[in-house]
């Protein structure tokens, strides 16, 4: 069964692997997977954070790819209805799913292969789009201590831009202007 296991997350291992993850933290990643599939409906009931909640092995930015690694395997799944063939994903067909939501206004389309090299298939991007909801729990809590507000600010701040909300931090020179004269 360890050699089926292993085959089917070789796509998984792949992406991580793309991403520069030591293999100490793929197979803390693996560890819990049977399949692609439990990834990727742990991340829709976002609960990757609570099953990879061992910071020293998975600090948060990394489980942000984790949860981006979850969403490219639903899109792929949706596109192809099978999970094989993930490994033959590049960079650049990564990036372009990272910037879906990015500042790339038109995306190009993924070309992913399929298993047979003859036959090649295409994965649409979504136009970039704001979230309708945000879970809280995407982002990091502040404990207080001054010591660790650089680290907060920075996970907080890339979250947000993550998001693509990084322009609601940004100051506005006319708030005050607008908070006088908007009644509402």
């Amino acid at each position: 069964m360890a050699a089926t296991r292993s085959n089917k997350n070789k796509g998984i291992k792949h992406l991580l692997t793309m991403n520069h993850f030591s293999q100490d933290t793929i197979d803390y990643v693996l560890a819990g997977l049977n399949e692609p599939e439990d990834l990727v409906v742990m991340n829709n009931f976002g609960e990757i954070d609570n099953f990879y909640s061992d910071e020293t092995k998975l600090p948060m930015m990394k489980r942000l790819i984790v949860k981006e690694v979850a969403m490219l395997l639903e899109h792929y799944y949706i596109s192809h209805n099978t999970y094989d063939g993930i490994e033959t994903i590049n960079e650049a067909q990564w990036k372009t799913h990272i910037n879906r939501r990015g500042n790339v206004e038109n995306a190009p389309m993924m070309t992913a292969g399929t298993h047979t090299s003859t036959v090649h298939t295409q994965m649409t991007v979504d136009p970039p789009k704001r979230p309708l909801s945000i879970k809280l729990a995407d982002f990091p809590s502040f404990n207080g201590k001054m010591s660790q507000w650089l680290t907060f600010h920075t996970e907080f701040t890339s979250t947000a831009s993550i998001y693509q909300m990084g322009d609601l931090l940004k100051e506005n020179p006319a708030h005050k202007t607008q908070l006088l004269s908007d009644s509402t």
